[in-house]
């Protein structure tokens, strides 16, 4: 059961980048065809239309499906860590979409999380937890996540230089939030069905602090370097999932002796690493980079 939950986790991790690499193909099919026309449907409409991009879309929405189900197999600590594995997927998606070049450092970056997610996943076995946590709880744990996201925005705000890096732990506190309520709205849908998940209020604040932690990103990502903000986001969000794991949902890590810590530490200090050194890359950047320069487009249009 772990190596499936495993792999749905993985899987899910790179569909969502595919989902971005198409959905921005889409965007740059679209912007190349109004360029070499007179007569045109509003940007808006054309985009909703194009088959490219409702195909990234549905890819995006295959890989939150999987992540779902890794949510409700699996245990919420180690699932967000192992979604720090999308930076890998980044890189062939920034060479298919942007064109750019993978450079040494990139690979080096690349092996350095790799070996540091196969260490997590030795040393840090967890419990399973609890399913259906006390509903205050989970209640408590939402207006804390939202106020911390709040602080760090408020950082943000008041310090130019540090603004990309705390809105993207901002935006990673509210994914690792949303996270915790998925799994708990997966298990309830599971149990008891479609009508009791939409009318209870977890569902509501799932789509909510998604909203929030997406907004939050979008704002990181163009407020400073990419390096800061990626980084940020991709540490901040597996750290707040687990911290949510352990209080809420009752997991802990089958670690027994000190030595056993000190890997599990060491390996994720090493995806750490590997983080912020694939986020400098210039190959995400001019992912980064292009897209937003087609959400700008997009918006004057």
């Amino acid at each position: 059961m772990a190596l499936l939950v495993g792999i749905l986790a993985v899987v899910s991790a790179g569909l969502y980048v595919l989902g971005s690499a198409v959905m921005q193909k889409g965007i740059i099919g679209l912007d190349e065809q109004r360029a070499q026309s007179v007569q045109h449907r509003p940007y808006v409409v054309a985009l909703i239309l194009s088959p490219v991009f409702l195909l990234g879309i549905g890819i995006e929405l295959a890989g939150f499906g999987l992540h779902s189900i890794a949510l409700g197999l699996g245990s919420l600590a180690m699932i967000s860590i192992l979604q720090t594995s999308e930076i890998l997927f980044m890189l062939p998606a920034s060479k298919w979409t942007a064109g750019a070049d993978l450079q040494r450092n990139e690979y080096i970056g690349a092996a350095v999380v790799l070996v540091g997610l196969l260490g997590t996943i030795i040393f840090g076995r967890t419990t399973a937890g609890i399913n259906d946590p006390q509903t205050h709880a989970i209640f408590l744990t939402t207006i804390v996540c939202w106020v911390i996201a709040g602080g760090f925005t408020a950082v943000g705000l008041m310090s130019q230089s540090l603004r990309a890096a705390m809105l993207g732990i901002a935006a990673g506190v509210l994914f690792g939030l949303v996270a915790a309520i998925t799994k708990i709205v997966v298990d309830q849908l599971a149990r008891d069905g479609f009508m009791s998940v939409v009318t209870q209020w977890p569902v509501w604040a799932m789509a909510l602090s998604g909203l929030g932690a997406a907004a939050l990103q979008v704002v990181a990502f163009g407020a400073g370097k990419l390096s800061a903000s990626l980084s940020a986001i991709i540490v901040a969000t597996p750290i707040a999932s687990v911290l949510i794991g352990m209080t809420v949902f009752g997991e802990e890590f089958k670690v027994t002796h000190a030595i056993g810590w000190f890997l599990l530490i060491a390996s994720y200090a090493f995806c750490v690493f590997g983080v912020v050194l694939l986020a400098r890359s210039p190959a995400i950047a001019a992912l980064h980079a292009e897209h937003s320069d087609d959400e700008a487009a997009a918006s004057t249009m």
